[in-house]
């Protein structure tokens, strides 16, 4: 009975002027205020260049225009500037090989002859984690690439498998 009414009077002390579904719509607050406002307009083309065909000192019969876009020199300007950093990235995300992964060094040992005897211009790493050996292949950019190999070395070392890594760019 004390809840009741407890809870009943919490509602009086709100009051109808708390509820906005019941106020006159002058006395509403204008929700149109807080909505963002999005224009549009038409594109600039004022950064392009023109040229007809008599600019570009070319001689034709018939006088059709030709359009040719130059780009500003603030874009050549960043093409340079892009071209320049990827010079500087010397290793990305692709794909090596794993032919053997062991605690044997005898077997990586035999694992790593068989391959260079196999192709001995192909890339060949090897690294020992402690307590395991690791005989790696490849710098392959695209797992189709790798995937491509794998298949031709199946044969020859069956559990041979792909492992994502970092590889050097060419």
């Amino acid at each position: 009975m004390m809840f009741f009414i407890f809870l009943f009077g919490s509602f009086a002390l709100a009051g109808p002027d708390q509820d906005t579904t019941k106020l006159k719509p002058a006395e509403r607050k204008n929700v149109a205020l807080y909505r963002k406002k999005v224009t549009f307009s038409e594109p600039s083309y004022s950064n392009l260049y023109l040229r007809t065909e008599e600019e570009q000192a070319t001689t034709s019969d018939d006088k059709q225009l030709s359009v040719t876009v130059l780009p500003q020199p603030s874009v050549k300007q960043q093409l340079d500037k892009h071209i320049q950093n990827n010079a500087l990235i010397k290793e990305v995300m692709g794909y090596r090989i794993m032919l053997y992964s062991g605690t044997s060094s005898e077997t990586a040992t035999k694992t790593r002859m068989d391959f260079i005897e196999m192709f001995p211009n192909q890339m060949l790493l090897n690294n020992y984690l402690r307590p395991n050996y690791q005989i790696k292949v490849g710098n392959f950019r695209t797992k189709l690439e790798a995937d491509a190999f794998l298949n031709s070395i199946r044969n020859r070392f069956p559990y041979a498998f792909l492992v994502p890594e970092k590889v050097k760019v060419r």
